[in-house]
């Protein structure tokens, strides 16, 4: 299965690559969905041109989710990734994720996402038209939540609402 998702963004190229790439561990710094990001220590190995080999998210519907780079040329750019969620379905056996960027102006930028996911026939195959429409759902509230933070510098209402929910840590002062 393979869902393609696109948005515009009005901000040139660089910025957008800046955000969704160069500074590819900090996604929660921006996306509600995620809760906290880092750069993942156990991945040795990076990719020539890539900040970094991976990232491991704090995702509240998939658990701890880690994305592996498995692409990335700054020069096209273009990055893939595949991922694994501790609460990911059974019925999943493989989810990657490529980003593309296209120039349409000098301060305008197309981002296209595509989406891949290798499903077990059961129950898999019965569950596609729900899957499509939830991820299709999830993928235009992450990508709506860019295009704010790109083309504002400010962190969309869901993702200050996020924040809101989120425990915060007290430590106690002798």
């Amino acid at each position: 299965m393979e869902l393609i998702n696109k948005i515009v963004i009005e901000q040139p190229v660089d910025k957008v690559w800046e955000i969704i790439a160069d500074d590819f561990t900090n996604i929660s710094k921006w996306a509600s969905a995620i809760a906290q990001s880092t750069e993942n220590p156990d991945l040795n190995t990076k990719l020539d041109d890539a900040p970094t080999g991976g990232r491991v998210c704090s995702a509240p519907l998939f658990g701890e989710v880690q994305e592996t780079l498995t692409h990335f040329d700054s020069q096209k750019k273009h990055f893939r990734y595949e991922a694994s969620a501790e609460k990911l379905p059974s019925y999943i056996t493989t989810i990657a994720n490529n980003f593309s960027l296209e120039a349409l102006a000098d301060d305008r930028t197309e981002l296209t996402t595509s989406v891949e996911l290798k499903l077990k026939p059961f129950p898999g195959y019965l569950l596609y038209p729900f899957m499509r429409l939830q991820m299709n759902r999830m993928a235009a509230q992450v990508l709506g939540e860019l295009k704010h933070y790109a083309e504002t510098g400010e962190l969309h209402p869901r993702k200050l609402k996020s924040l809101k929910k989120q425990p915060t840590k007290v430590s106690a002062v002798n």
